[in-house]
């Protein structure tokens, strides 16, 4: 019965944290389908979607496919130094990795 603790304070914590990932990622859908619905869905002419899109970098991009993970981070990053080359006065950011995919993040990590 020695493993029954163990697992039951691992089991505990990364519920935790699913919920609060799981929170955060509701919290952006919600923001860029309210953003959506309220100044259209182009993302050109609406500043509050273009935000929001940003922020989708945030919980991170692999959910399970390393190909896809790599593919989604390279858009993210480069639709980011897009916004910083339009308006570097205004924002920056930090390059998005596909972790735990450790080779395709230091891909990323070396054309960022």
């Amino acid at each position: 019965m020695s493993g029954h603790n163990k697992w039951s304070t691992i089991k505990h914590k990364k519920g935790k944290l699913d919920a609060k990932r799981g929170k955060l990622f509701t919290k952006i859908i919600r923001e860029l389908t309210t953003a959506a619905r309220e100044g259209g869905g182009d993302a050109d002419g609406n500043p509050r979607l273009r935000a929001a899109i940003v922020s989708v970098s945030t919980p991170g991009v692999h959910f399970g496919d390393d190909r896809e993970a790599r593919d989604m981070a390279r858009a993210v990053n480069e639709y980011a130094a897009n916004v910083v080359r339009k308006h570097p006065d205004r924002f920056g950011f930090f390059a998005t990795l596909t972790l735990p995919d450790i080779d395709g993040s230091l891909a990323e990590l070396a054309y960022a």
